[in-house]
């Protein structure tokens, strides 16, 4: 079975694929979509982590290393960052994180990804900004997305006709602008609540 989804926040990716699990779908290939393959056991334990590696080998005695404690490596690659694992004992002591420490240190990762992809997503703005392919006033006012000149000055028919021709383009142009400053603002999101649940966590230890 194949799913799409789209996650921001890895955690809630995580929560989604265990609960998957325990509807008896285990994850068996994640990419552009989601695979799952029906299962009757419901009691895995499913793990994701974030790590990029420089080199093939560190990425590969890290897999190891997790194998050798029973964590089987469902998708990733050393320069995926998204790194996941499942268990077939679904018991607390075996969880993939289960100490404060590391457990801090995946949300430090974590939110060190989201950072970056913040970055990224703010220079990209600035610099199609500066080239004037993104125009604030096009961000505040989304009648500048038409380009035909007078349209809302139409009225009847010509309106009408000029108004559906150029929605579609209006609507792409729109996607694009309006597309890196959404994309920033759920990135900042989802590291706050990151951080957040992370310390709700903490206090019910």
């Amino acid at each position: 079975m194949k799913k799409f989804r789209v996650f921001f926040n890895r955690l809630k990716e995580e929560k989604w694929i265990q609960e998957m699990a325990d509807h008896g779908w285990l994850i068996e290939k994640i990419g552009l979509s989601y695979t799952f393959k029906e299962v009757e056991k419901k009691s895995y334990n499913l793990k994701m982590d974030y790590r990029i590696f420089s080199k093939q080998d560190d990425f590969e005695v890290y897999v190891t290393m997790h194998e050798d404690y029973g964590w089987k490596h469902i998708a990733g690659d050393k320069s995926s960052g998204s790194q996941y694992f499942f268990h077939e004992d679904k018991e607390k002591e075996n969880e993939l994180f289960s100490d404060e420490d590391s457990q801090r240190d995946r949300i430090l990762r974590i939110r060190k990804m989201l950072r970056q992809s913040i970055a990224i997503a703010l220079v990209m703005f600035i610099v199609l900004l500066s080239q004037g392919s993104i125009t604030i006033s096009a961000l505040i006012n989304p009648k500048k997305l038409y380009l035909t000149t007078d349209l809302w000055d139409m009225s009847g028919g010509a309106f009408w006709s000029a108004f559906w021709s150029e929605t579609p383009f209006a609507l792409f142009r729109g996607l694009f602008i309006y597309a890196l400053p959404i994309m920033i603002i759920i990135y900042i999101v989802y590291s706050y609540k990151i951080q957040r649940d992370y310390n709700k966590s903490l206090k019910n230890i």
